[in-house]
């Protein structure tokens, strides 16, 4: 890992809204989790079958899919369904008014209401022809066929500020216009901007000039562009470029970086933009040749010339996908290990090893300065080192598509497993208020589940019975080693007082936790004073009440997001509750979040 700076702490949706400025609308901004998403997905949502996952978005409360499946499963019966499926967020139901599409998805953008723009390689929109771009409701199925811009060649990214739709591909042309990789569209009628013009060209080797991401600050005034091309408007701008968008122009920017060398391929493959719009991240494969291959890279939006990056995360192997919240940075692809919490600076390890999973999972890699990640991860946004966070995927290519919403993370893989749950290739991992039931308990892993912990001045050691399987240590609830396998204890020589251990064991994919508290110190610490929170119930509806001190408020319910109601606000009130939830006001002022509890 490689550093420059350290990412500024999340500003909330609040603040940014009254930033913007040049007269432009703000882009739509998702990712405000208040924490990492679940571990396990959702198991009441349509399951895809086959074919490759590629873009996915919230529009309004429907979840929608786009990919290459021709298959859908739905209570555990095939449907035929080419290339598009969505389904309700709150309840999993399928939206069956779904329009046909003749071909491959490749990205989906909400266009306001129950309507969104579909990009990809089709030709037809429910058999009337649209080339690469669509209009559509995805609740009714009706699509605008008065909205039909028309690529030569594949759209494959997709984002907007207000109506201004930027679109990014391999195409050469829009409406007969030349216009090379990237083109503005009204939002509203379809028509292209010919006033706009920012042609990539130049093959770098790797299948370009094509854009692989396009992302739109929240205010509005830049336009990053993450792709495969040696130019942009005729300048040298290798792997990403940013275009000023100020005064409803588009300009190119001097931001650049030189972390990709000239003298091998870009082998870039997604990116995503912080909530905030002040970093993204770009997903690289391609062979283990850090700066620039099998890492993640950290960039600021800001500056106007050579940049540096912020940090550069090492993965030892293709990372294909990337999603950016403001809690963490989730990566995905054919990788098992990340940089955990101790990696040296610039990265851990020798460069060029071999990193066959099957081989290093009993090693260790890098221990303790790499941590086990079996094609899924999450990463500080400050560092880019991994978190606790571990569902992990069981795909042979891997995870290649990672996209977060305000409900959540959404994930593709060529894989039929997600945090220990068998549920085809597509995941929602959902921060809302409707869960799926969990899973019956795991039976425990033989010589039983007991975990002992025995202090001896500073040091508590934990000892249990082994059963084959791969350990993660955990403390207060946050990562703290993983041991590996064939192993029974473990020491932790700077213990607190009262700490609380989970010994995380996960055999053919199914994890049992074994809990272990101090022995010298077995009360848990008391929880944190009311801090001005007042809960009133009347019935079932609670009604929660605090001193507003100008931030962003989250409400958090037994630890899971509730709500956001944002800056301002100093009440919530929620019907059809049972009595003894623990809430939690979590409040972002200044950089910095404070809890309220209310019981």
């Amino acid at each position: 890992m490689q550093r420059g700076g350290r990412v500024l702490v999340m500003l909330v949706v609040a603040m940014l809204m009254l930033t913007l400025g040049g007269g432009i609308a703000a882009a739509s901004v998702d990712g405000i989790h208040g924490g990492t998403v679940p571990e396990t997905p959702r198991t009441d949502v349509p399951q895809v079958v086959n074919g490759r996952l590629h873009g996915a978005a919230q529009v309004g409360n429907t979840i929608v899919v786009g990919g290459s499946f021709t298959t859908i499963r739905v209570n555990g019966a095939n449907q035929n369904r080419s290339g598009l499926l969505a389904f309700d967020a709150t309840t999993g139901a399928l939206r069956s008014a779904v329009p046909s599409i003749s071909g491959t998805v490749y990205d989906i953008e909400a266009a306001g209401g129950d309507w969104a723009i579909v990009a990809g390689a089709f030709s037809q929109v429910d058999g009337t022809f649209h080339g690469r771009l669509a209009r559509i409701n995805v609740v009714t199925g009706a699509v605008d066929h008065g909205w039909n811009p028309n690529a030569n060649s594949r759209v494959t990214a997709l984002t907007r500020t207000g109506s201004r739709l930027f679109v990014g591909g391999d195409f050469t042309t829009v409406d007969g216009l030349a216009k090379a990789g990237l083109a503005e569209i009204d939002l509203n009628t379809g028509n292209v901007n010919s006033g706009f013009t920012m042609n990539l060209s130049g093959d770098l080797g790797n299948g370009g000039p094509v854009v692989r991401e396009l992302m739109a600050t929240p205010n509005g005034q830049r336009l990053v562009i993450a792709h495969r091309a040696a130019t942009i408007a005729g300048q040298v701008r290798r792997a990403a470029a940013i275009v000023d968008l100020t005064a409803g122009g588009g300009t190119l920017s001097g931001w650049r970086t030189d972390i990709y060398p000239s003298d091998i391929q870009v082998v870039l493959h997604d990116a995503d933009i912080s909530p905030d719009g002040s970093f993204f991240v770009l997903a690289n494969a391609g062979a283990d040749i850090p700066p620039s291959r099998d890492t993640v890279i950290a960039l600021p939006t800001a500056g106007n010339g050579l940049v540096q990056p912020l940090w550069i995360s090492r993965h030892f192997d293709s990372v294909y996908g990337v999603a950016v919240s403001d809690a963490a940075v989730y990566t995905g692809g054919h990788f098992c290990w990340v940089e955990g919490p101790l990696a040296d600076d610039p990265w851990p390890g020798p460069v060029g090893t071999d990193h066959s999973c099957a081989t290093d999972r009993n090693a260790g890699r890098f221990a303790p300065q790499t941590v086990f990640r079996d094609q899924i991860a999450a990463h500080d946004p400050a560092t880019g080192k991994a978190l606790a966070w571990d569902p992990s995927a069981n795909g042979l290519n891997g995870v290649r598509m990672l996209v977060t919403t305000d409900r959540g993370l959404l994930g593709g893989s060529d894989g039929d497993r997600w945090g220990g749950r068998t549920i085809g290739r597509f995941a929602f991992f959902d921060t809302g208020d409707v869960a799926p039931p969990p899973p019956p308990p795991p039976p425990p892993p033989p010589g039983g589940d007991d975990c002992v912990a025995t202090r001896t001045g500073a040091a508590v050691t934990l000892t249990w019975e082994d059963d084959g399987g791969r350990h993660v240590v955990r403390r207060n609830g946050l990562w703290l080693a993983t041991p590996g396998r064939n192993v029974a204890t473990y020491t932790d020589n700077n213990a607190p007082a009262g700490a609380t251990y989970v010994i995380r064991t996960r055999v053919d994919g199914v994890a049992t936790d074994r809990n272990c508290v101090d022995d010298n110190n077995p009360e848990p610490p008391p929880p944190p004073p009311a801090d001005g929170c007042t809960l009133t119930q009347n019935g079932t509806t609670i009604t929660l009440t605090w001193a507003d001190n100008g931030g962003s408020h989250v409400v958090r319910r037994n630890d899971r997001w509730v709500a956001s109601p944002g800056a301002g606000t100093s009440t919530f009130t929620r019907t059809n509750e049972p009595a003894g939830s623990m809430w939690v006001i979590r409040t972002w002022s200044g950089g910095a979040s404070t809890d309220r509890t209310c019981v």
